[in-house]
């Protein structure tokens, strides 16, 4: 699945080599012709290369159109097909979710496969050590705080990723990326090269958490972004790995349906909005994490 940059530019490196290739064979057959044929047929020549330059603009503008309203659509129904079965699965769980007010926490499972991604010069987004390290404290996070065994699998891209991916938006920018080439190239990672993941994603029952290591998040201050339960994937900038291990965590927890901890301001929470935070967790969250369709029992 390729997304609208790179459909974009096939198109154009395909159409330029065609075009370029008959004008010139055109212009050389001309120069063979005697004068004024040879002026005629030069004049011809030039009148197509106008006319494909037009041409060549609309059909662009035509594509491109249609491919990021087509993308927009996609993304716009995935996220209300998401929110139709988190709200679901939540309702069905509602004895569950009960349980775990009451500290009823049977283990339940939540698989988190975190995708290192490549610059442009080769070199990762983070090193696997760091990623390694904060995917540990997740995992006791997790299992500390609501009883959740988290499965984690690390990926590592072979090929450089592009800009759009690399740096990402945050907050409302999160939700337009989803939308936009850099969702698209999240989607087409986690459809085709985490390979036996795409039906879990449509079953919408025990859906993995993917984790992108980007070079970068938003402003100067976010190191983090999820878009909760409407994405199937969150970003960690690669620099919090190394300074911050609670950031992987942290951002689990909005895609398992919490927000941020506005209300008590309490530092030691792990949905607290800065760094550093703690990794606590209070009942009714420890409750909504345990609700999550990416939290089962299997």
């Amino acid at each position: 699945m390729l997304v609208c940059s790179q459909i974009s530019q096939t198109i154009e490196n395909t159409w330029n080599e065609y075009v370029h290739h008959t004008i010139t064979q055109a212009q050389k057959q001309c120069k063979k012709w005697p004068w004024p044929l040879s002026w005629l047929c030069k004049i011809v020549t030039t009148i197509i290369e106008w006319v494909e330059t037009i041409v060549h603009v609309v059909i662009q503008v035509v594509v491109t159109t249609v491919c990021h309203f087509y993308q927009a659509l996609a993304a716009i129904v995935e996220a209300l097909i998401r929110l139709v079965f988190e709200l679901w699965l939540r309702f069905i769980g509602l004895i569950d979710f009960v349980a775990a007010l009451a500290l009823i926490l049977p283990l339940k499972n939540l698989r988190l496969h975190v995708v290192i991604l490549r610059l442009s010069d080769g070199s990762l987004t983070a090193s696997e050590d760091d990623v390694n390290l904060a995917i540990k404290r997740t995992v006791e996070i997790y299992r500390d705080r609501a009883r959740i065994k988290v499965v984690p699998t690390v990926h590592v891209m072979h090929d450089s990723s592009p800009a759009y991916a690399l740096q990402v938006k945050s907050g409302v920018g999160f939700f337009l990326d989803q939308a936009s080439d850099a969702g698209a190239y999240f989607r087409q990672v986690m459809y085709t090269e985490l390979t036996g993941l795409l039906p879990a994603f449509w079953y919408r029952i025990g859906t993995p958490i993917v984790a992108f290591v980007t070079q970068g998040v938003g402003d100067d201050t976010a190191v983090g972004c999820s878009s909760g339960p409407l994405g199937d994937y969150i970003c960690v900038e690669g620099t919090s790995m190394t300074y911050d291990a609670t950031t992987l965590a942290h951002e689990m927890g909005h895609a398992c349906g919490l927000l941020h901890d506005e209300i008590w301001r309490d530092r030691t929470n792990l949905m607290y909005s800065d760094e550093p935070r703690g990794t606590n967790l209070s009942s009714l969250q420890r409750a909504i994490v345990r609700g999550s369709t990416h939290v089962t029992y299997f």
